[in-house]
């Protein structure tokens, strides 16, 4: 399961006014997405290219309420749609080790640019800068 069965709780953290953050991992067709978009700040979901249907699918978990969907694209970068601008980052050219951890770094970095209310588009630079450190060693947890 990708929720941890927390699923339930989402309306309650927004309503008491945290922000939210959910990882789908691979999982962009699970009905998870329809039932937390309202209550997600940002969705992450794990893809695997730019195409039609990830940037549709982000223009709708926007539009049922998430303030920035995000979707990692494994080694084509990153995307993310914040209602009026899709936001493009290519990756780093970096030595890979290991993937683990990655995306985990990734949201990591993302966040930490929420919380010192950067732009989107620095958000998504110092998420791939995390993740780019992170897959340079082996064993990333």
């Amino acid at each position: 399961a990708i929720s941890g069965h927390c699923e339930d709780y989402f309306k309650e953290f927004q309503k008491s006014g945290l922000i939210t953050s959910f990882d789908f991992s691979n999982e962009v067709e699970s009905p998870l997405i329809n039932k937390l978009a309202s209550y997600v700040d940002y969705p992450f979901l794990s893809y695997s290219e730019d195409d039609a249907f990830i940037r549709e699918l982000l223009i709708e978990i926007k539009n049922r309420g998430s303030k920035v969907p995000i979707a990692t694209l494994g080694e084509n970068g990153s995307l993310a749609y914040d209602g009026s601008n899709f936001y493009e980052i290519k990756t780093k050219d970096v030595n890979v080790k290991d993937t683990m951890g990655a995306g985990d770094s990734f949201i990591a970095g993302f966040l930490y640019g929420i919380f010192k209310k950067y732009p989107t588009e620095e958000c998504l630079k110092i998420a791939t800068d995390n993740a780019a450190k992170t897959i340079t060693y082996h064993g990333a947890w």
